[in-house]
């Protein structure tokens, strides 16, 4: 296991995985690549009715405007109210635009750009990880990273909502309402589950990255 030893785990249904010298990957660092930034859009009334005429779940904005950092899409005079969690890159022009929205009625942007990829600094570090019960992961070195139980936090919010849910009347606008409520609380959940999970992998990456690369291995 490339210097990580078996001591850390004793049970044989174990399938730990090792970070660690990339084995036959493509080094793509300085290529050009096409990458998709996906933000938050909070669109005006007018906006939101032009949107839902020709929507479904997700709609590709054939027709639009880039300006200033500012997106207009076609048939809307004023450029879209986004919460740009990151920047794009800079010089970047967007090729595509996808816009969707969510059970929960959340608005999103998807904006496609061509950027470069950045080469990780190189590490030594070599790392096993095995997805536990107790423990959302044990890695080799001993440490324990403890599950949030994000669903434990948000069970009372959960149930008064779909309580509520199953009181209203079928097909009424306010069962669409308490449905949207329900959709929130569960959205609420998985956004945290994945930044979690986001902030927690970009770390054993970063931390564990040989040669600009990174191996997934399963160890039986």
């Amino acid at each position: 296991m490339d210097g990580v030893g078996n001591d850390w785990i004793r049970s044989g249904q174990a399938a730990p995985v090792v970070i660690g010298r990339p084995v036959s990957l493509v080094d793509v660092s300085g290529a050009a690549v096409k990458r998709a930034y996906r933000h938050r859009l909070y669109p005006t009334d007018g906006q939101a009715v032009e949107l839902s005429r020709t929507f479904g779940c997700v709609r590709l904005v054939y027709g639009f405007r880039w300006r200033d950092g500012h997106l207009t899409l076609a048939k809307m005079d004023q450029p879209l109210a986004i919460v740009w969690s990151r920047p794009l890159p800079e010089g970047a022009e967007p090729s595509t635009v996808t816009v969707s929205r969510d059970p929960a009625g959340r608005w999103h942007v998807s904006i496609l750009v061509e950027t470069t990829v950045e080469r990780l600094a190189p590490t030594v570090a070599v790392v096993g990880v095995d997805a536990g019960l107790t423990s959302l992961l044990t890695l080799s070195t001993g440490e324990k990273i403890s599950n949030p139980k994000h669903e434990h936090r948000e069970r009372a919010v959960l149930a008064r909502a779909q309580r509520n849910l199953a009181r209203k009347a079928k097909d009424s606008n306010n069962r669409d309402k308490a449905r949207t409520r329900v959709a929130r609380v569960y959205a609420r959940i998985a956004d945290r589950r994945r930044d979690l999970l986001h902030k927690l992998t970009t770390r054993l990456v970063r931390e564990n990255c040989e040669d600009g690369g990174v191996l997934f291995r399963a160890v039986a």
